[in-house]
């Protein structure tokens, strides 16, 4: 017998080994979530990102610019206001769920936003919402309801737990939100996307 077709069996199956070795690694190759700088805006404007996703700013502009999050000291770039120059970039891990507003110093007509959303599971009467992939040092989760029923917000939980357990005591729909509270002065970021879930 040929060792031609052997060898061809045999380079074969070494180039599936190695593909599936690779395979992991190009899927999470697809990297963090890109927001140009331009001149005169972020685009786009607005994102959605998971919870332990990054954001990846690049000045694309002729002009300096810089990325500065709106709630005191939660994300900056580097080197102050227009530290950003052309062809630079910054970039940031949102852990928390929230919404998070940001703009350039330079030019504070230029702003964006980045939405965190949660994510919540009922288990019979008790729903757990996953409000974070980490902690972040100086910084808590406030976690709202809203009960079957109600137009007021009642807070479950402000914690640097990355998720909490609520157990609804009648049926109806449940809404759920998230934020992120500064522990030095009580400031908060915008509230997540809010997750409604039905107990029978």
């Amino acid at each position: 017998m040929s060792t031609r077709p052997r060898l061809a069996r045999l380079s074969g199956a070494l180039l599936a080994a190695a593909c599936m070795a690779l395979a992991p690694a190009m899927v999470s190759a697809a990297g963090p979530v890109q927001v140009r700088i331009e001149n005169g805006s972020f685009a786009p404007a607005t994102i959605k990102v998971a919870r332990g996703e990054t954001v990846r700013w690049r000045n694309v502009s002729v002009l300096d610019h810089d990325v500065r999050s709106a709630l005191s000291g939660y994300f900056s770039s580097p080197g102050g206001a227009g530290g950003m120059s052309t062809g630079e970039r910054f970039e940031y891990r949102f852990r928390q769920a929230g919404r998070f507003g940001y703009l350039c110093r330079l030019h504070p007509d230029m702003r964006g936003t980045v939405k965190v959303p949660i994510q919540v599971k009922r288990d019979g009467s008790t729903f757990r919402i996953t409000v974070a992939s980490g902690s972040v040092s100086g910084y808590r989760n406030r976690v709202q309801v809203q009960k079957p029923g109600s137009s007021t917000w009642q807070t479950i939980s402000t914690t640097s737990s990355t998720s909490v357990r609520f157990t609804g005591s009648k049926s109806g729909t449940y809404r759920f939100r998230s934020a992120v509270k500064r522990v030095s002065n009580g400031a908060l970021s915008g509230y997540s996307p809010v997750v409604s879930k039905t107990k029978p």
